[in-house]
């Protein structure tokens, strides 16, 4: 399993933030995907800052893969964190559980125009849907720890198609707390 780092995860790089607290921003970063590598690579996109409360966002991508799923190729996809994350009345969950905090997507199959994926938006040309996870089960979510990472495990299973490198690119919405 490999690990790719999109600009926003230098380490030299803080969190995304903007110095006021309550003000709206979101974490927009695009990442090269390429899917000749093994699977499960995992993908990091940014940070996000301590107090931070996730309010929505969304995924999209380029046609990943060829052919028709799931005899060839499919394409799944984990969105979540790697720290410790809190609902509105409290509740924490543990890193393990906040893997998948952000959503799982697929198997996505690029070779039809509708899906039977919840979301029914994918089509030939990529794929666009609403972050889920526990952020859909529990309304949003606080990060708990500085410089907490947002990453995607991608798993490109080919059949007789075959998966196609391109450009993944996800939104995190969230509003700025105050630092604590």
């Amino acid at each position: 399993m490999a690990r790719f780092d999109s600009r926003l995860m230098s380490n030299t790089r803080q969190a995304v933030t903007g110095g006021l607290a309550n003000k709206r921003q979101t974490l927009t970063s695009p990442l090269f995907v390429d899917v000749t590598g093994t699977a499960n690579d995992t993908y990091y996109f940014g940070k996000l800052p301590k107090g931070a409360v996730i309010t929505g966002g969304k995924i999209y991508s380029g046609r990943l893969a060829s052919g028709t799923c799931p005899s060839s190729c499919c394409v799944e996809l984990v969105l979540g964190v790697d720290q410790i994350l809190a609902n509105v009345s409290g509740t924490t969950y543990s890193v393990a559980s906040c893997t998948s905090a952000l959503g799982h997507f697929g198997p996505i199959n690029y070779a039809t125009a509708t899906s039977s994926n919840p979301n029914g938006n994918q089509s030939e040309a990529g794929y666009q849907a609403p972050l889920g996870g526990l952020l859909l089960s529990q309304g949003p979510l606080t990060v708990t720890v500085d410089g907490t990472s947002v990453f995607g495990t991608l798993v490109v299973a080919a059949g007789n198609g075959s998966g196609i490198s391109g450009y993944l690119t996800i939104d995190v919405d969230y509003i700025t707390g105050t630092y604590t």
